[in-house]
């Protein structure tokens, strides 16, 4: 599985706008994958011609881009451009969007737009950070999880396993106190044997203890500047209630942070 259609959220805010970009590249690089800017514009915008307005805008930062891309506007009634970027996602049927993070808060929460976005989308989102990788045709992309026992984590690996490109780099990392809890990280390589092996996907693995810190603190330590993304889990997000981890990590963490929107039966 590949992200088959990857919306990227553009605005007049064009270094957020950029972000999203480039961060989407990594994630559309299929030959089958499509890729399109889109941008909500109000019903009664002068601007003419805005398919044009956006290529001209941002046709620099697609240059390069492993397929081609294309453009979207859309003109709402609805003044809430989240709700109607999501309903734009809905209507199109795109399994990713990707969006910048816009102005963090000083309480580490997302800009409005983000937020909303985030917490409504029914797909994965890509939140794009400004310093993170370059996008590099080809390269493997390098992620970073945290994994435990519970339904949530398991079907997000596995989610982000067939998202995985032959080559990519996956860091397991289990967050405890508990040495014991190390097992975890054994069974679920364990599980996922043939998709590791199939995509030789190098795995690396590694304990983390909590001291003191809360888990979203301890990922946000981990990261480095040569991961694509941190990548957390959303479960059951029909309930728009991002859990604590996912809620910290997008607003703290220096990187770009893939949301894997998980649903399952409870």
């Amino acid at each position: 599985m590949y992200a088959r259609h990857v919306l990227v959220g553009v605005d007049e805010s064009h270094n957020d706008s950029k972000d999203a970009i480039l961060s989407a590249m990594s994630f559309a690089s299929h030959r089958d994958s499509q890729m399109e800017l889109v941008s909500v514009f109000g019903k009664n915008t002068t601007t003419p011609d805005l398919k044009k307005h956006l290529l001209r805008a941002y046709e620099d930062d697609v240059r390069g881009a492993p397929v081609q891309v294309g453009v979207r506007s859309v003109i709402s009634d609805n003044a809430n451009v989240a709700v109607a970027f999501l309903e734009e996602a809905h209507k199109t049927k795109a399994d990713l969007l990707a969006i910048g993070a816009g102005a963090v808060k000083s309480n580490g929460s997302l800009g409005g737009v983000a937020q909303k976005i985030v917490e409504g989308s029914h797909c994965n989102v890509l939140v794009a950070k400004r310093h993170n990788v370059a996008f590099v045709p080809g390269a493997p992309r390098e992620f970073l999880v945290a994994v435990d026992n519970s339904t949530a984590s398991h079907l997000g690996l596995k989610q982000l396993l067939a998202l995985c490109n032959d080559n990519d780099k996956v860091s397991l990392v289990v967050i405890s106190d508990l040495n014991s809890d190390a097992q975890i990280l054994e069974d679920v390589i364990k599980t996922n044997a043939d998709e590791i092996t199939k995509k030789k996907i190098v795995i690396s693995k590694k304990r983390e203890a909590l001291k003191g810190r809360t888990a979203g603190a301890v990922l946000c330590d981990l990261v480095s500047h040569d991961v694509t993304a941190l990548v957390v889990c959303s479960a059951n997000s029909s309930a728009k209630a991002l859990g604590s981890t996912t809620k910290y990590c997008l607003g703290h963490c220096p990187i770009s942070v893939l949301v894997l929107k998980v649903f399952f039966a409870v």
